[in-house]
């Protein structure tokens, strides 16, 4: 099969995980394969490990803000090389490159046909939406309405998890059948191997914690940082010899560092900005915290877990379905996120952790070879 698979941006996060691993296996495997992607936002991680080539292309144009002449100039380029090249599936995944390489297939369909190339499957994965909190309402109908749009016209739109389906058979108003459910594939193996010595965060930050609480992603609204360091300033009036971390940048960041000086917490929370080396990180931490406010399936959860590291996390998305029973994982309510801090100081006292099965068990459902099956299948039978 000839594939072209279309990002955004190839940032820190499971998406960009995702195709990057998918582009080499499927290669791998005797497929044609290209892959696009788009500028990264500033202060975004880069999470790039393929080299640019003649199958791995930037395109300048393609970029997660709305940028009228940008987006047309990225429009063009798409309807070109789909008009130019035989290829039988087009994967498309995050709004933006969904929204631009589906409407430009069907504006290529005829001259496709014309030219006697294979009928285009079209494909797109859904890693979360952006139906809720990221724009304001008209924006936001406006989103929904194209995206009800080019559902009928996307042979396969995929989820990574039961409450996504969900969510986005409401939004789109199609049925939860006509969704296909591919969980996120990635390589874990690394966190549940731990063939390296955790990170030593008190020799780092020149301090003398017991405990280590994590929080890992792009400072921005969506991820909502600020709930974290509330939840750490209650934690520390009941055990002030916990030490907190947030792992990443954003436009928030100088919100976050201001924050922090006002509720004098500077010897409890600290930034460490973005880092690529995470499983000694993971191990050396003693509990992760997700606060956002819109999900999909976080990878730095399943990270966790790999590593045996406890999670709590908002019932936002999909994070919920990837808990595994009778292990210290759960979810929680943002309206009521100080009544956590108890949870958090019990289960660093306790030197909680994810039981060995549970681990071994998250990292065969998320593996980069059952997601290259799934597809694969998925393909074939379009």
């Amino acid at each position: 099969m000839k594939i072209l698979r279309v990002i955004t941006r190839l940032n820190i996060g499971g998406p960009s995980h995702q195709v990057q691993n998918l582009h080499l296996r499927l290669k791998e495997a005797g497929h044609e394969c290209t892959l696009l992607h788009g500028s990264l936002d500033p202060g975004e991680g880069d999470h790039r490990f393929l080299e640019e080539s003649h199958d791995v292309q930037l395109i300048p144009e393609l970029t997660r803000p709305i940028h009228p002449f940008k987006d047309w100039q990225c429009f063009r380029k798409l309807c070109h090389l789909l008009s130019k090249e035989p290829f039988d599936i087009l994967h498309t995944h995050t709004a933006k490159a969904g929204l631009l390489a589906r409407t430009a297939a069907w504006h290529v369909k005829g001259r496709r046909k014309k030219k006697g190339f294979p009928e285009l499957n079209v494909v797109h994965t859904y890693h979360g939406h952006v139906f809720k909190g990221y724009f304001n309402p008209i924006l936001t109908q406006c989103f929904i309405f194209l995206e009800q749009w080019l559902s009928r016209h996307t042979n396969h739109l995929i989820t990574l998890s039961p409450t996504l389906t969900k969510e986005i058979s409401g939004f789109l108003k199609v049925p939860e059948s006509q969704l296909d459910l591919v969980p996120l594939g990635l390589e874990l193996e690394p966190f549940l191997q731990q063939t390296q010595k955790p990170f030593n965060l008190n020799k780092e930050l020149n301090t003398s914690k017991k405990s280590w609480v994590g929080w890992v992603g792009r400072m921005a609204s969506i991820k909502n940082p600020m709930a974290f360091l509330k939840l750490a300033k209650e934690t520390i009036q009941l055990n002030p010899e916990l030490g907190f971390v947030m792992i990443g940048d954003g436009p928030l960041k100088t919100e976050i560092e201001e924050s922090i000086k006002i509720h004098h917490l500077e010897n409890h929370v600290f930034l460490l900005g973005w880092k690529k080396d995470m499983p000694p990180l993971m191990a050396s931490l003693n509990l992760i915290i997700n606060t956002s406010f819109n999900e999909g399936t976080p990878v730095t959860l399943l990270e966790a877990m790999a590593s045996g590291t406890p999670v709590l996390t908002s019932d936002a998305g999909g994070c919920r379905d990837i808990l595994p029973k009778n292990e210290p994982a759960s979810s929680f309510s943002l309206t009521n996120i100080k009544s956590q801090a108890a949870t958090v100081v019990q289960w660093t006292e306790e030197k909680a952790s994810i039981s060995n099965s549970s681990r071994k068990a998250i990292v065969k459902n998320h593996s980069v070879s059952r997601l290259v099956e799934d597809l694969e299948a998925l393909y074939l039978n379009t």
